[in-house]
């Protein structure tokens, strides 16, 4: 497990490949462009909807991680920091669960997986939190740590994808 400054740091998320329709009919974006996606909360059933955009991508060097005790694998390789906008856009509030089912993944060159890093203790070079509750009309900025393995260079895209029940969406925005 990845230590920063002493506390633990959690793997958050997973990658998947291929785009598909939703946000635009299934055509790619560019980073900036915002995606609408629709979703159905697994715990109450209630639909809604939720824009994401991602906003940035910053490639960074492995020194800038210098306050996480990385795994020796992960210390070749490259840190993209890629910053996020989730915005309510649906009829009702968003509780934490029901946005936290959608992962953004980020993919290398190779068509990769690629596993993020989600720091948990703080790390203010990359941090955003989730609010317990959106409410409609409202947005947060977030960001997400990725790390490239050595020989996936550069980041070739990023992907949404829906790990709810509702459904099987993808969108996904080039840099």
């Amino acid at each position: 497990m990845t230590r920063i400054n002493g506390a633990r740091v959690a793997l958050a998320i997973a990658l998947a490949a291929a785009a598909a329709g939703c946000g635009g009919g299934g055509k790619e974006h560019k980073v900036g462009q915002p995606a609408t996606v629709s979703y159905t909360d697994d715990t109450t059933k209630v639909k809604s909807t939720v824009e994401l955009t991602p906003t940035s991508i910053e490639k960074k060097s492995i020194a800038d991680l210098s306050a996480i005790d990385l795994e020796p694998s992960q210390k070749s390789s490259t840190p993209y920091f890629i910053k996020v906008r989730y915005k309510n856009v649906g009829a009702g509030p968003i509780k934490k669960d029901g946005y936290s089912v959608y992962s953004l993944n980020a993919i290398d060159d190779r068509d990769e997986t690629v596993t993020s890093l989600s720091v948990i203790g703080g790390f203010p070079a990359c941090s955003g939190e989730h609010p317990d509750r959106l409410a409609k009309g409202k947005a947060f900025d977030s960001c997400v740590v990725f790390l490239i393995p050595e020989g996936g260079e550069p980041l070739a895209s990023l992907e949404w994808v829906d790990n709810s029940i509702s459904g099987d969406q993808r969108v996904r925005w080039k840099p």
